[in-house]
């Protein structure tokens, strides 16, 4: 069944699975989450808040990189547990 969280799951999955590069999911990402439109819930909104602060502070370039920021396996690893709890969430609705 296809809900709202589907196209996240979609493009994280794609990130995780190595199909699309860092740089293209960070675009899509920051993209994807501003421009929701459907009302969250607070766990889904929590879930999803937490990478888009992740996405924020990714920085792939290493003369552009400070402390605090997330390489790309901080971004991986931050993602990995995003599509877990929303898979999770998912599930409970079917």
């Amino acid at each position: 069944m296809e809900n709202h969280l589907t196209k996240y799951i979609q493009l994280i999955t794609q990130y995780v699975e190595g199909c699309i590069k860092s740089h293209v999911f960070e675009e899509r990402y920051l993209r994807l989450f501003k421009d929701e439109t459907t009302s969250l819930s607070e766990v889904e909104y929590n879930s999803l808040d937490s990478l888009f602060s992740a996405v924020d502070v990714f920085c792939d370039d290493p003369d552009l990189f400070e402390e605090g920021d997330l390489d790309e396996k901080g971004l991986y690893e931050e993602a990995v547990v995003t599509l877990k709890a929303l898979t999770q969430i998912n599930g409970k609705r079917n």
